[in-house]
Protein backbone atom coordinates (compact mmCIF):
# COMPACT_ATOMS: atom_id res chain seq x y z
CA UNK A 1 0.00 0.00 0.00
CA UNK A 2 1.74 3.34 -0.73
CA UNK A 3 0.95 6.46 0.97
CA UNK A 4 -1.45 9.24 -0.50
CA UNK A 5 -0.65 13.05 -0.02
CA UNK A 6 -3.80 13.99 2.72
CA UNK A 7 -3.41 16.73 5.42
CA UNK A 8 -4.78 14.50 8.43
CA UNK A 9 -1.70 12.57 8.41
CA UNK A 10 2.13 13.51 8.12
CA UNK A 11 4.20 10.60 7.04
CA UNK A 12 7.60 10.46 8.71
CA UNK A 13 10.10 7.76 7.06
CA UNK A 14 13.29 5.84 9.07
CA UNK A 15 15.61 4.08 6.72
CA UNK A 16 16.59 0.20 7.66
CA UNK A 17 19.82 1.29 8.79
CA UNK A 18 20.10 4.65 10.87
CA UNK A 19 18.44 7.74 8.71
CA UNK A 20 14.90 8.97 10.61
CA UNK A 21 13.36 11.03 8.06
CA UNK A 22 10.32 13.00 8.82
CA UNK A 23 7.97 14.94 7.03
CA UNK A 24 6.56 18.84 8.81
CA UNK A 25 2.90 19.23 8.68
CA UNK A 26 2.08 22.35 7.05
CA UNK A 27 5.25 23.96 6.13
CA UNK A 28 6.54 23.04 3.03
CA UNK A 29 3.88 21.90 -0.17
CA UNK A 30 3.36 18.60 -0.67
CA UNK A 31 4.87 17.56 2.74
CA UNK A 32 0.92 16.41 4.27
CA UNK A 33 0.15 12.51 4.12
CA UNK A 34 -2.35 10.06 4.89
CA UNK A 35 -2.53 6.14 5.56
CA UNK A 36 -3.92 4.78 2.33
CA UNK A 37 -7.18 3.51 2.15
CA UNK A 38 -8.03 0.00 3.65
CA UNK A 39 -10.20 -2.79 2.37
CA UNK A 40 -11.54 -4.66 5.92
CA UNK A 41 -13.07 -8.34 4.89
CA UNK A 42 -15.31 -10.59 7.30
CA UNK A 43 -16.57 -14.22 7.14
CA UNK A 44 -20.29 -14.88 6.25
CA UNK A 45 -22.09 -14.69 9.56
CA UNK A 46 -22.83 -12.10 11.92
CA UNK A 47 -20.16 -11.65 14.52
CA UNK A 48 -17.51 -11.26 12.05
CA UNK A 49 -19.57 -8.42 9.78
CA UNK A 50 -19.57 -6.40 13.42
CA UNK A 51 -16.24 -6.81 14.51
CA UNK A 52 -14.86 -5.81 10.65
CA UNK A 53 -16.83 -2.71 11.50
CA UNK A 54 -15.31 -2.28 14.85
CA UNK A 55 -12.33 -1.94 13.45
CA UNK A 56 -12.94 -0.81 10.70
CA UNK A 57 -14.58 2.55 12.75
CA UNK A 58 -11.67 2.72 14.42
CA UNK A 59 -9.60 3.53 11.33
CA UNK A 60 -11.71 5.53 10.08
CA UNK A 61 -12.44 7.87 13.61
CA UNK A 62 -8.45 8.50 12.59
CA UNK A 63 -8.87 10.08 8.95
CA UNK A 64 -8.15 6.60 6.87
CA UNK A 65 -10.68 5.68 4.18
CA UNK A 66 -12.25 2.25 4.86
CA UNK A 67 -14.49 0.31 2.67
CA UNK A 68 -15.59 -3.35 3.52
CA UNK A 69 -16.10 -6.52 1.64
CA UNK A 70 -18.29 -8.37 4.41
CA UNK A 71 -19.89 -11.30 4.44
CA UNK A 72 -16.92 -12.71 1.76
CA UNK A 73 -16.90 -16.40 2.59
CA UNK A 74 -15.13 -18.93 4.70
CA UNK A 75 -11.40 -18.56 4.77
CA UNK A 76 -11.27 -20.45 1.27
CA UNK A 77 -12.32 -17.91 -0.21
CA UNK A 78 -11.07 -14.79 1.97
CA UNK A 79 -7.31 -15.74 1.94
CA UNK A 80 -6.83 -15.71 -2.03
CA UNK A 81 -8.35 -12.41 -1.45
CA UNK A 82 -5.77 -11.39 0.81
CA UNK A 83 -3.17 -12.90 -1.26
CA UNK A 84 -4.04 -10.99 -4.14
CA UNK A 85 -4.44 -7.57 -2.49
CA UNK A 86 -8.08 -7.22 -2.60
CA UNK A 87 -8.76 -7.38 0.90
CA UNK A 88 -5.98 -5.53 3.33
CA UNK A 89 -7.51 -6.85 6.90
CA UNK A 90 -9.63 -9.42 8.43
CA UNK A 91 -10.54 -9.69 12.10
CA UNK A 92 -10.04 -13.62 12.44
CA UNK A 93 -9.79 -15.75 15.40
CA UNK A 94 -6.06 -17.18 16.70
CA UNK A 95 -6.55 -21.31 16.41
CA UNK A 96 -9.04 -21.57 13.71
CA UNK A 97 -6.59 -19.28 11.39
CA UNK A 98 -3.47 -21.37 12.73
CA UNK A 99 -4.94 -25.16 11.80
CA UNK A 100 -6.09 -23.75 8.79
CA UNK A 101 -2.65 -22.02 7.58
CA UNK A 102 -0.95 -25.24 9.02
CA UNK A 103 -3.40 -27.83 7.02
CA UNK A 104 -4.68 -29.44 10.32
CA UNK A 105 -1.25 -30.33 12.24
CA UNK A 106 -2.86 -29.35 15.64
CA UNK A 107 -0.47 -27.05 16.70
CA UNK A 108 -3.35 -24.84 18.49
CA UNK A 109 -2.79 -24.42 22.71
CA UNK A 110 -5.19 -22.44 25.08
CA UNK A 111 -1.99 -19.93 24.86
CA UNK A 112 -3.43 -17.47 22.56
CA UNK A 113 0.43 -15.23 22.03
CA UNK A 114 1.45 -18.64 21.30
CA UNK A 115 -0.95 -19.76 19.04
CA UNK A 116 -0.48 -16.34 17.35
CA UNK A 117 2.96 -16.74 17.26
CA UNK A 118 3.20 -19.84 15.49
CA UNK A 119 0.76 -18.74 13.16
CA UNK A 120 2.48 -15.95 11.91
CA UNK A 121 5.10 -18.38 11.01
CA UNK A 122 2.66 -19.94 8.18
CA UNK A 123 1.38 -16.36 7.27
CA UNK A 124 4.64 -14.15 7.02
CA UNK A 125 5.92 -16.26 3.76
CA UNK A 126 2.82 -15.25 2.20
CA UNK A 127 3.40 -11.70 2.75
CA UNK A 128 0.58 -11.17 5.72
CA UNK A 129 0.87 -10.96 9.68
CA UNK A 130 -1.56 -11.72 12.34
CA UNK A 131 -1.31 -8.55 15.07
CA UNK A 132 -1.45 -8.69 18.55
CA UNK A 133 -4.77 -11.13 19.64
CA UNK A 134 -7.37 -9.23 21.70
CA UNK A 135 -8.67 -10.25 25.10
CA UNK A 136 -11.81 -11.21 23.24
CA UNK A 137 -12.23 -14.88 22.82
CA UNK A 138 -14.99 -16.30 20.79
CA UNK A 139 -14.50 -20.49 20.35
CA UNK A 140 -17.19 -22.96 18.86
CA UNK A 141 -19.27 -24.40 21.28
CA UNK A 142 -21.84 -27.47 20.95
CA UNK A 143 -25.52 -26.59 22.28
CA UNK A 144 -28.72 -28.65 22.74
CA UNK A 145 -32.14 -27.90 23.97
CA UNK A 146 -32.70 -27.44 27.39
CA UNK A 147 -35.50 -29.94 27.36
CA UNK A 148 -33.04 -31.81 25.41
CA UNK A 149 -30.21 -31.89 27.80
CA UNK A 150 -32.90 -32.12 31.27
CA UNK A 151 -33.94 -34.80 29.74
CA UNK A 152 -30.76 -36.73 29.18
CA UNK A 153 -28.50 -35.22 31.75
CA UNK A 154 -26.76 -33.63 29.70
CA UNK A 155 -23.91 -30.81 30.59
CA UNK A 156 -21.00 -31.77 28.82
CA UNK A 157 -20.12 -32.82 25.31
CA UNK A 158 -18.85 -36.33 26.75
CA UNK A 159 -22.24 -36.97 27.99
CA UNK A 160 -23.23 -37.35 24.15
CA UNK A 161 -21.22 -40.67 23.36
CA UNK A 162 -23.92 -43.07 24.43
CA UNK A 163 -26.54 -41.07 22.30
CA UNK A 164 -24.47 -39.88 19.47
CA UNK A 165 -25.44 -42.36 17.37
CA UNK A 166 -28.92 -41.66 17.37
CA UNK A 167 -28.38 -37.62 16.72
CA UNK A 168 -28.11 -35.23 14.02
CA UNK A 169 -25.23 -32.51 14.13
CA UNK A 170 -26.35 -29.43 12.70
CA UNK A 171 -23.57 -26.70 11.82
CA UNK A 172 -21.50 -24.81 8.71
CA UNK A 173 -20.72 -26.80 5.48
CA UNK A 174 -17.32 -26.76 6.43
CA UNK A 175 -17.41 -28.47 10.11
CA UNK A 176 -16.48 -32.07 8.48
CA UNK A 177 -13.17 -30.39 7.09
CA UNK A 178 -12.69 -27.88 10.86
CA UNK A 179 -10.59 -29.86 13.58
CA UNK A 180 -12.81 -28.08 16.19
CA UNK A 181 -15.64 -29.18 14.63
CA UNK A 182 -16.45 -32.61 13.39
CA UNK A 183 -13.30 -34.07 12.83
CA UNK A 184 -12.30 -33.19 16.74
CA UNK A 185 -15.57 -34.64 17.73
CA UNK A 186 -15.05 -37.55 16.81
CA UNK A 187 -11.25 -37.79 18.18
CA UNK A 188 -11.01 -36.86 20.65
CA UNK A 189 -15.00 -37.31 21.95
CA UNK A 190 -15.09 -40.31 19.99
CA UNK A 191 -18.67 -39.40 18.59
CA UNK A 192 -19.97 -40.94 15.51
CA UNK A 193 -23.40 -39.13 14.76
CA UNK A 194 -26.18 -40.47 12.97
CA UNK A 195 -25.97 -37.59 10.35
CA UNK A 196 -24.54 -34.16 9.97
CA UNK A 197 -26.68 -31.48 8.33
CA UNK A 198 -25.15 -28.80 6.84
CA UNK A 199 -26.58 -25.54 7.50
CA UNK A 200 -25.04 -22.00 7.98
CA UNK A 201 -22.63 -21.39 10.91
CA UNK A 202 -24.61 -20.35 14.08
CA UNK A 203 -27.22 -18.42 11.92
CA UNK A 204 -30.65 -18.60 11.38
CA UNK A 205 -31.10 -21.86 10.08
CA UNK A 206 -29.44 -23.14 13.06
CA UNK A 207 -31.56 -22.27 15.08
CA UNK A 208 -34.40 -23.13 12.59
CA UNK A 209 -33.31 -26.73 12.76
CA UNK A 210 -33.33 -26.86 16.30
CA UNK A 211 -36.61 -25.54 17.07
CA UNK A 212 -38.05 -27.98 14.41
CA UNK A 213 -36.23 -31.13 16.18
CA UNK A 214 -34.05 -31.57 12.44
CA UNK A 215 -30.98 -31.39 14.48
CA UNK A 216 -30.62 -32.64 18.49
CA UNK A 217 -27.02 -30.95 18.32
CA UNK A 218 -25.64 -27.93 17.03
CA UNK A 219 -22.91 -25.58 16.58
CA UNK A 220 -23.34 -22.41 18.35
CA UNK A 221 -20.26 -19.63 19.29
CA UNK A 222 -19.53 -18.66 22.90
CA UNK A 223 -19.64 -15.22 22.53
CA UNK A 224 -23.55 -15.41 21.38
CA UNK A 225 -26.32 -13.25 23.88
CA UNK A 226 -29.21 -14.98 22.98
CA UNK A 227 -29.17 -18.86 23.42
CA UNK A 228 -30.79 -18.85 27.21
CA UNK A 229 -33.25 -16.55 25.16
CA UNK A 230 -33.35 -19.91 22.52
CA UNK A 231 -33.82 -21.89 24.69
CA UNK A 232 -30.30 -23.82 24.02
CA UNK A 233 -27.41 -24.47 26.48
CA UNK A 234 -24.23 -25.04 25.63
CA UNK A 235 -22.48 -27.95 27.48
CA UNK A 236 -19.06 -28.28 28.58
CA UNK A 237 -15.53 -28.91 26.49
CA UNK A 238 -14.35 -31.13 29.10
CA UNK A 239 -11.86 -32.67 27.12
CA UNK A 240 -10.42 -29.53 25.89
CA UNK A 241 -11.43 -29.59 21.98
CA UNK A 242 -11.55 -25.70 21.25
CA UNK A 243 -8.00 -23.76 21.51
CA UNK A 244 -7.23 -20.19 22.03
CA UNK A 245 -9.54 -18.58 19.45
CA UNK A 246 -8.79 -14.85 20.52
CA UNK A 247 -9.68 -12.16 17.88
CA UNK A 248 -6.85 -11.42 15.94
CA UNK A 249 -6.60 -9.24 12.78
CA UNK A 250 -4.35 -10.36 9.90
CA UNK A 251 -3.15 -7.82 7.46
CA UNK A 252 -0.75 -7.31 4.68
CA UNK A 253 2.17 -6.97 5.98
CA UNK A 254 4.80 -3.93 4.71
CA UNK A 255 7.78 -6.35 4.08
CA UNK A 256 10.71 -3.80 4.31
CA UNK A 257 8.30 -0.53 4.81
CA UNK A 258 7.54 -1.68 8.09
CA UNK A 259 4.88 0.85 9.58
CA UNK A 260 5.19 2.71 13.01
CA UNK A 261 1.78 4.43 13.78
CA UNK A 262 1.62 7.17 16.23
CA UNK A 263 -1.93 8.63 16.67
CA UNK A 264 -3.55 12.07 18.12
CA UNK A 265 -4.23 10.57 21.65
CA UNK A 266 -0.97 9.03 21.79
CA UNK A 267 1.51 9.01 24.87
CA UNK A 268 4.32 11.01 23.03
CA UNK A 269 6.98 9.59 26.09
CA UNK A 270 5.63 6.10 25.25
CA UNK A 271 5.41 6.31 21.81
CA UNK A 272 9.36 7.59 21.78
CA UNK A 273 10.19 4.58 23.73
CA UNK A 274 8.06 2.46 21.36
CA UNK A 275 10.25 3.81 18.92
CA UNK A 276 13.99 3.91 19.58
CA UNK A 277 13.01 -0.13 20.14
CA UNK A 278 11.20 -0.79 16.91
CA UNK A 279 13.84 1.50 15.10
CA UNK A 280 17.21 0.77 16.44
CA UNK A 281 17.06 -2.81 17.76
CA UNK A 282 20.38 -4.19 16.24
CA UNK A 283 21.02 -1.08 14.90
CA UNK A 284 18.18 -0.78 13.19
CA UNK A 285 19.22 -3.28 10.80
CA UNK A 286 16.27 -6.34 11.08
CA UNK A 287 14.38 -6.09 7.94
CA UNK A 288 11.62 -6.05 10.91
CA UNK A 289 12.54 -2.68 12.18
CA UNK A 290 10.39 0.66 11.69
CA UNK A 291 11.04 1.67 8.70
CA UNK A 292 8.11 4.11 7.70
CA UNK A 293 6.31 6.18 10.65
CA UNK A 294 3.58 7.90 10.44
CA UNK A 295 2.62 10.82 12.96
CA UNK A 296 -0.72 12.59 13.57
CA UNK A 297 -0.36 16.16 12.46
CA UNK A 298 -1.19 17.08 16.31
CA UNK A 299 1.40 15.93 17.76
CA UNK A 300 4.09 15.59 14.91
CA UNK A 301 6.39 18.40 16.00
CA UNK A 302 6.44 17.39 19.42
CA UNK A 303 7.39 13.88 18.46
CA UNK A 304 9.74 14.83 15.92
CA UNK A 305 11.41 16.73 18.05
CA UNK A 306 12.04 13.94 21.11
CA UNK A 307 12.46 11.72 18.55
CA UNK A 308 15.38 13.90 17.26
CA UNK A 309 17.01 14.23 21.09
CA UNK A 310 16.77 10.35 21.33
CA UNK A 311 18.72 9.57 18.00
CA UNK A 312 21.76 12.66 18.93
CA UNK A 313 22.45 10.52 22.23
CA UNK A 314 23.57 7.61 20.66
CA UNK A 315 27.20 7.32 20.84
CA UNK A 316 28.65 6.35 17.34
CA UNK A 317 31.99 4.25 17.26
CA UNK A 318 33.63 0.66 18.18
CA UNK A 319 31.02 -1.45 19.48
CA UNK A 320 33.22 -2.91 21.81
CA UNK A 321 33.76 -0.11 23.72
CA UNK A 322 31.60 1.63 26.41
CA UNK A 323 28.60 3.41 25.56
CA UNK A 324 28.50 2.82 21.89
CA UNK A 325 25.40 2.40 20.55
CA UNK A 326 25.84 2.98 17.22
CA UNK A 327 28.86 0.65 15.25
CA UNK A 328 29.66 0.55 11.45
CA UNK A 329 27.60 0.00 9.00
CA UNK A 330 28.28 -3.40 7.19
CA UNK A 331 30.41 -2.13 4.16
CA UNK A 332 31.64 1.05 2.27
CA UNK A 333 28.51 0.22 -0.15
CA UNK A 334 25.86 0.56 2.43
CA UNK A 335 27.95 4.27 4.05
CA UNK A 336 27.80 5.02 0.23
CA UNK A 337 23.93 4.30 0.08
CA UNK A 338 23.06 5.73 3.35
CA UNK A 339 24.57 9.28 2.72
CA UNK A 340 23.35 9.62 -0.98
CA UNK A 341 19.51 9.48 0.26
CA UNK A 342 20.06 11.83 3.00
CA UNK A 343 21.83 13.93 0.72
CA UNK A 344 19.37 13.45 -1.57
CA UNK A 345 16.26 14.61 0.70
CA UNK A 346 18.39 17.67 1.95
CA UNK A 347 18.98 18.69 -1.71
CA UNK A 348 14.96 18.41 -2.41
CA UNK A 349 14.11 20.60 0.81
CA UNK A 350 14.37 18.36 3.96
CA UNK A 351 15.51 19.93 6.97
CA UNK A 352 18.52 18.14 9.34
CA UNK A 353 17.18 18.13 13.32
CA UNK A 354 20.04 15.58 14.03
CA UNK A 355 22.76 13.78 12.00
CA UNK A 356 22.88 13.61 8.35
CA UNK A 357 26.99 14.29 8.61
CA UNK A 358 29.47 11.75 8.21
CA UNK A 359 32.57 11.68 10.91
CA UNK A 360 35.39 11.97 10.28
CA UNK A 361 37.88 9.19 10.64
CA UNK A 362 38.48 5.49 9.17
CA UNK A 363 35.24 3.04 9.59
CA UNK A 364 31.85 2.79 8.08
CA UNK A 365 29.97 5.10 10.18
CA UNK A 366 27.31 7.19 9.95
CA UNK A 367 25.21 8.97 13.04
CA UNK A 368 21.83 8.42 13.41
CA UNK A 369 19.83 10.74 11.43
CA UNK A 370 16.65 12.60 11.53
CA UNK A 371 15.01 14.80 8.57
CA UNK A 372 12.11 16.98 8.80
CA UNK A 373 10.10 18.99 6.10
CA UNK A 374 10.34 15.91 3.54
CA UNK A 375 9.40 16.39 0.27
CA UNK A 376 7.37 13.43 -1.29
CA UNK A 377 9.58 12.88 -4.28
CA UNK A 378 12.59 11.85 -2.40
CA UNK A 379 14.48 8.85 -3.16
CA UNK A 380 14.37 7.80 1.10
CA UNK A 381 10.17 7.61 0.77
CA UNK A 382 10.27 5.41 -2.14
CA UNK A 383 13.11 2.76 -1.61
CA UNK A 384 13.32 -0.22 0.34
CA UNK A 385 17.38 -0.43 -0.31
CA UNK A 386 18.40 1.71 2.72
Amino acid sequence: MNPTLSSRWLLSTLTALLVAAMACGGTTPGTTTQLPPITIAGFNFPESSILAQVYGQALAHSGITVSYKLNLGTREVLVPAMKSGQVDLYPGYAASDLEFYNNKKGEATGDSAATTAKLNTYLQPLGLIALTPSAAVDQNAFAVTKDFATKNNLTKISDLAPLAGQLVLGAGPECPTRPYCLPGLQSVYGLHFKDFKALDTDGPATRAAFKSGAIQVGLVFSSDGDLNQLGLVVLQDDKHLEAADNVVKPAMELGGNAPFIVFEDADIDAAIDGAMIAKMRNMGEPCTSANRFYVHEKVHDEFARKLAAKMAALKVGNGLDDGVAVGPLVNADAKKKVTELVDDAVGKGAKILTGGKRPDGPGYFYPATVLTNVPELMQMLHSEDK
